[in-house]
């Protein structure tokens, strides 16, 4: 009985350290004892793609300078970032939406400005992520844009927040 116990101990410490052997985990030390190389850092890994990358600026966007943009009614840490194409003709923004919103954006015009609304749309109903993200939107404009002043304005659209 005591050779079965001996044994049955044996065959559960080989099988311990064979399973330890076989992980997928880098002891540091490869075949014939040398230093194997270090497994990437969390930096160095490439991030998985998205299911739908975000919309960027178009390559030849012009930037509408600063002074030209007024941000007094949108949220502190809002992306500011606006742009024309087309000679003017259009006008385009980042806006922000996250989870299972969507940005969108429409604009209102007169002789002295154009009125750019983002708007994130959130669903009624269904879990969403917490995560946020930045997206190209844009507008055609009646008439270029000129010297005109942006005003960037906001809203959310959907559940509130709890």
């Amino acid at each position: 009985m005591r050779r079965l116990t001996t044994a049955v101990g044996a065959g559960v410490l080989f099988l311990g350290i064979s399973a330890c052997a076989d992980s997928n985990e880098d002891s540091g030390v490869g075949l014939g004892g040398q230093p194997s190389q270090a497994p990437p850092t969390s930096s160095e890994q490439e991030a998985p793609p998205s299911a739908e990358e975000p919309e960027t600026r178009p390559a030849e966007a012009v930037d509408v300078p600063e002074e030209q943009v007024d941000t007094a009614a949108i949220d502190e840490g809002y992306p500011v970032e606006v742009w024309t194409l087309d000679e003017g003709a259009v006008l385009g923004a980042m806006g922000q939406e996250g989870g299972c919103g969507t940005v969108s954006a429409s604009a209102t015009e007169d002789e002295e400005s154009v009125t750019l609304l983002l708007t994130e749309d959130i669903p009624t109903s269904g879990p969403c992520t917490m995560d946020i993200r930045f997206r190209a939107v844009s507008v055609d404009l009646d008439q270029p844009l000129g010297d005109r002043t942006v005003v960037l304005e906001t809203e959310t659209v959907g559940p509130p927040s709890s």
